[in-house]
Protein backbone atom coordinates (compact mmCIF):
# COMPACT_ATOMS: atom_id res chain seq x y z
CA UNK A 1 0.00 0.00 0.00
CA UNK A 2 2.83 2.36 0.79
CA UNK A 3 4.37 1.63 -2.62
CA UNK A 4 1.27 2.42 -4.51
CA UNK A 5 0.78 5.77 -2.23
CA UNK A 6 4.55 6.67 -3.56
CA UNK A 7 4.27 6.06 -6.70
CA UNK A 8 1.16 7.83 -7.04
CA UNK A 9 2.56 11.18 -5.41
CA UNK A 10 5.63 10.88 -7.62
CA UNK A 11 3.52 10.69 -10.78
CA UNK A 12 2.13 13.84 -9.20
CA UNK A 13 5.47 15.15 -8.82
CA UNK A 14 6.46 15.22 -12.37
CA UNK A 15 3.50 16.41 -14.21
CA UNK A 16 3.69 19.35 -12.06
CA UNK A 17 7.17 19.82 -13.02
CA UNK A 18 7.21 18.75 -16.23
CA UNK A 19 4.24 21.40 -16.96
CA UNK A 20 5.22 25.09 -16.84
CA UNK A 21 3.97 27.71 -15.52
CA UNK A 22 1.86 30.37 -17.74
CA UNK A 23 3.78 33.55 -18.09
CA UNK A 24 1.66 36.77 -17.55
CA UNK A 25 1.08 38.56 -21.06
CA UNK A 26 -1.79 41.30 -20.09
CA UNK A 27 -0.44 44.10 -21.68
CA UNK A 28 0.93 47.09 -19.13
CA UNK A 29 -1.53 49.82 -19.31
CA UNK A 30 0.21 52.96 -20.75
CA UNK A 31 -1.31 56.25 -21.80
CA UNK A 32 -2.41 56.84 -25.77
CA UNK A 33 0.42 57.58 -28.29
CA UNK A 34 3.18 54.95 -26.25
CA UNK A 35 5.50 53.61 -28.61
CA UNK A 36 7.97 50.46 -27.67
CA UNK A 37 11.67 51.81 -27.07
CA UNK A 38 15.19 50.36 -26.07
CA UNK A 39 17.42 51.25 -23.08
CA UNK A 40 19.62 54.25 -24.52
CA UNK A 41 17.17 54.46 -27.64
CA UNK A 42 16.89 58.05 -29.10
CA UNK A 43 13.22 58.85 -30.59
CA UNK A 44 12.51 61.31 -33.20
CA UNK A 45 9.48 62.35 -34.22
CA UNK A 46 8.33 64.42 -37.11
CA UNK A 47 4.93 66.71 -37.97
CA UNK A 48 3.13 65.15 -40.72
CA UNK A 49 3.56 67.16 -44.20
CA UNK A 50 6.61 69.05 -43.06
CA UNK A 51 4.66 71.16 -40.83
CA UNK A 52 6.38 73.15 -38.10
CA UNK A 53 6.56 72.57 -34.51
CA UNK A 54 4.13 75.06 -32.40
CA UNK A 55 5.41 73.09 -28.92
CA UNK A 56 8.65 70.93 -28.38
CA UNK A 57 6.63 68.75 -25.52
CA UNK A 58 8.17 66.64 -23.30
CA UNK A 59 8.53 62.47 -23.41
CA UNK A 60 7.88 60.23 -20.91
CA UNK A 61 9.13 56.84 -20.21
CA UNK A 62 7.96 53.55 -18.80
CA UNK A 63 9.13 49.87 -17.50
CA UNK A 64 7.74 47.01 -19.24
CA UNK A 65 5.31 46.31 -16.74
CA UNK A 66 3.40 50.59 -17.16
CA UNK A 67 5.66 51.49 -14.54
CA UNK A 68 6.22 55.20 -15.12
CA UNK A 69 10.22 56.20 -14.81
CA UNK A 70 10.45 59.86 -15.74
CA UNK A 71 9.73 62.41 -17.85
CA UNK A 72 12.31 64.85 -20.21
CA UNK A 73 12.22 67.64 -22.08
CA UNK A 74 11.83 67.39 -25.95
CA UNK A 75 15.05 68.84 -27.78
CA UNK A 76 14.06 70.60 -31.33
CA UNK A 77 16.31 69.24 -34.28
CA UNK A 78 14.38 70.84 -37.01
CA UNK A 79 11.41 72.85 -37.95
CA UNK A 80 9.37 70.17 -37.66
CA UNK A 81 11.35 67.33 -35.72
CA UNK A 82 11.90 66.82 -31.79
CA UNK A 83 13.82 64.40 -29.98
CA UNK A 84 13.99 62.31 -27.29
CA UNK A 85 16.34 60.78 -25.68
CA UNK A 86 18.18 58.43 -25.18
CA UNK A 87 15.85 56.32 -22.65
CA UNK A 88 17.07 55.47 -19.17
CA UNK A 89 17.64 52.12 -17.84
CA UNK A 90 14.98 49.43 -17.83
CA UNK A 91 12.73 51.87 -20.05
CA UNK A 92 10.32 49.91 -22.87
CA UNK A 93 7.67 52.56 -23.83
CA UNK A 94 7.48 56.44 -24.53
CA UNK A 95 4.59 58.98 -24.50
CA UNK A 96 6.02 61.92 -26.60
CA UNK A 97 3.83 64.94 -26.24
CA UNK A 98 4.46 67.87 -28.52
CA UNK A 99 2.59 70.20 -30.88
CA UNK A 100 2.79 70.70 -34.79
CA UNK A 101 1.27 73.67 -36.31
CA UNK A 102 -2.17 74.26 -37.79
CA UNK A 103 -1.98 75.93 -41.27
CA UNK A 104 -4.66 76.49 -43.65
CA UNK A 105 -3.57 78.46 -47.16
CA UNK A 106 -7.05 80.02 -47.93
CA UNK A 107 -7.37 81.10 -51.70
CA UNK A 108 -9.75 83.32 -53.56
CA UNK A 109 -10.41 83.47 -57.14
CA UNK A 110 -12.90 86.01 -58.16
CA UNK A 111 -14.05 86.42 -62.18
CA UNK A 112 -16.57 88.28 -63.81
CA UNK A 113 -18.93 86.70 -66.56
CA UNK A 114 -17.91 89.64 -69.28
CA UNK A 115 -14.45 91.74 -69.37
CA UNK A 116 -16.42 94.98 -69.96
CA UNK A 117 -19.68 96.96 -68.83
CA UNK A 118 -22.19 99.04 -70.36
CA UNK A 119 -23.81 102.26 -68.10
CA UNK A 120 -26.45 101.23 -67.18
CA UNK A 121 -28.69 98.21 -67.37
CA UNK A 122 -25.81 95.87 -67.66
CA UNK A 123 -26.13 92.25 -66.05
CA UNK A 124 -23.53 90.11 -65.39
CA UNK A 125 -22.42 87.69 -62.61
CA UNK A 126 -19.35 87.81 -59.91
CA UNK A 127 -18.07 83.99 -59.62
CA UNK A 128 -15.96 83.90 -55.77
CA UNK A 129 -14.74 80.55 -55.11
CA UNK A 130 -12.39 80.38 -51.76
CA UNK A 131 -10.71 77.37 -51.41
CA UNK A 132 -8.55 75.70 -48.49
CA UNK A 133 -5.47 74.16 -49.99
CA UNK A 134 -4.50 73.12 -46.51
CA UNK A 135 -2.59 70.69 -45.56
CA UNK A 136 -4.85 71.47 -42.42
CA UNK A 137 -8.62 72.28 -41.85
CA UNK A 138 -9.25 76.49 -41.70
CA UNK A 139 -10.95 77.22 -38.65
CA UNK A 140 -13.41 80.20 -38.14
CA UNK A 141 -13.57 81.27 -41.78
CA UNK A 142 -14.87 84.73 -42.83
CA UNK A 143 -15.26 85.89 -46.62
CA UNK A 144 -16.23 89.32 -47.35
CA UNK A 145 -16.92 91.41 -50.58
CA UNK A 146 -17.80 95.07 -50.73
CA UNK A 147 -19.41 96.06 -53.83
CA UNK A 148 -18.58 99.73 -55.14
CA UNK A 149 -21.08 101.76 -56.13
CA UNK A 150 -22.98 101.67 -59.02
CA UNK A 151 -23.92 98.11 -58.98
CA UNK A 152 -26.96 96.32 -57.57
CA UNK A 153 -27.61 92.82 -56.67
CA UNK A 154 -30.46 90.55 -57.99
CA UNK A 155 -30.73 88.23 -55.08
CA UNK A 156 -33.09 86.48 -56.62
CA UNK A 157 -30.68 85.23 -59.12
CA UNK A 158 -27.53 84.71 -56.84
CA UNK A 159 -26.60 81.78 -55.16
CA UNK A 160 -25.31 81.90 -51.48
CA UNK A 161 -24.10 79.16 -49.92
CA UNK A 162 -25.33 78.87 -46.23
CA UNK A 163 -23.63 81.57 -43.72
CA UNK A 164 -23.03 84.10 -46.58
CA UNK A 165 -25.73 86.82 -46.68
CA UNK A 166 -25.82 90.36 -49.01
CA UNK A 167 -27.11 93.54 -48.13
CA UNK A 168 -27.06 93.19 -43.78
CA UNK A 169 -24.48 95.92 -44.55
CA UNK A 170 -25.11 98.29 -47.78
CA UNK A 171 -24.12 96.57 -50.80
CA UNK A 172 -21.95 93.74 -48.66
CA UNK A 173 -21.30 90.11 -49.10
CA UNK A 174 -20.94 88.98 -45.76
CA UNK A 175 -20.02 85.30 -45.02
CA UNK A 176 -19.81 85.19 -41.53
CA UNK A 177 -21.32 88.40 -40.41
CA UNK A 178 -21.03 89.55 -36.98
CA UNK A 179 -19.91 86.54 -34.70
CA UNK A 180 -20.56 84.08 -36.93
CA UNK A 181 -18.33 82.23 -39.57
CA UNK A 182 -18.32 79.82 -42.38
CA UNK A 183 -17.05 77.09 -39.93
CA UNK A 184 -14.18 74.75 -40.80
CA UNK A 185 -13.12 74.46 -44.29
CA UNK A 186 -11.48 70.98 -44.93
CA UNK A 187 -8.00 70.92 -46.92
CA UNK A 188 -9.46 70.74 -50.39
CA UNK A 189 -12.96 72.12 -49.70
CA UNK A 190 -14.37 75.05 -51.63
CA UNK A 191 -17.15 77.82 -51.34
CA UNK A 192 -18.63 79.02 -54.50
CA UNK A 193 -20.73 82.48 -54.34
CA UNK A 194 -22.45 83.68 -57.46
CA UNK A 195 -23.52 87.28 -57.62
CA UNK A 196 -25.75 88.33 -60.33
CA UNK A 197 -25.18 92.25 -61.13
CA UNK A 198 -26.74 95.09 -62.57
CA UNK A 199 -24.97 98.31 -63.29
CA UNK A 200 -26.88 101.33 -62.36
CA UNK A 201 -25.88 105.14 -62.91
CA UNK A 202 -23.23 106.60 -60.81
CA UNK A 203 -22.66 110.26 -59.69
CA UNK A 204 -22.37 112.55 -62.10
CA UNK A 205 -18.98 111.86 -64.64
CA UNK A 206 -18.45 108.86 -62.35
CA UNK A 207 -19.68 106.62 -65.18
CA UNK A 208 -16.72 106.10 -67.26
CA UNK A 209 -14.50 104.88 -64.06
CA UNK A 210 -14.01 101.17 -64.09
CA UNK A 211 -16.01 99.02 -61.66
CA UNK A 212 -12.96 97.99 -59.42
CA UNK A 213 -13.98 94.94 -56.87
CA UNK A 214 -12.12 92.55 -54.66
CA UNK A 215 -13.38 89.67 -52.17
CA UNK A 216 -11.26 88.72 -49.41
CA UNK A 217 -11.05 85.93 -46.92
CA UNK A 218 -9.55 85.08 -43.28
CA UNK A 219 -9.24 82.35 -40.74
CA UNK A 220 -7.95 81.92 -37.35
CA UNK A 221 -5.76 79.45 -38.38
CA UNK A 222 -2.29 80.37 -39.51
CA UNK A 223 -2.08 80.77 -43.36
CA UNK A 224 1.41 80.41 -44.89
CA UNK A 225 0.80 82.96 -47.58
CA UNK A 226 -1.69 85.71 -47.44
CA UNK A 227 -0.78 86.99 -50.43
CA UNK A 228 -3.62 84.49 -52.07
CA UNK A 229 -6.30 85.40 -49.67
CA UNK A 230 -7.99 88.03 -52.02
CA UNK A 231 -8.56 89.01 -55.24
CA UNK A 232 -9.77 91.58 -57.23
CA UNK A 233 -11.90 92.28 -60.66
CA UNK A 234 -11.72 95.29 -62.62
CA UNK A 235 -14.29 96.06 -65.04
CA UNK A 236 -13.74 99.10 -67.61
CA UNK A 237 -16.80 101.24 -68.47
CA UNK A 238 -16.85 100.84 -72.61
CA UNK A 239 -20.41 102.65 -73.14
CA UNK A 240 -22.35 105.14 -70.82
CA UNK A 241 -26.19 105.03 -72.70
CA UNK A 242 -27.78 108.46 -72.89
CA UNK A 243 -24.10 109.90 -72.30
CA UNK A 244 -23.72 113.14 -74.60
Amino acid sequence: MKRLIFAVLLAALSLAIAVPAVADTKPPKLPPGAVPVQEGEVSEFSCPGGLPLEVVGTGTYYKKSGKEIGTVPGVQVDDDTVQFGPAPKKAAYLVPTYTCRSEADLVVEKTASQTSLTVPGDEFTYTIKLTNLGPSPAENVKLSDLLPHGLIVDLAASTLPPGCYFGIHPNALECGPFFETLGTLEPGESVTVVLAVVTTSRWPGDDWYPYINTAGATTTTFDPDTSNNSDTVVLPVTSVTGAG
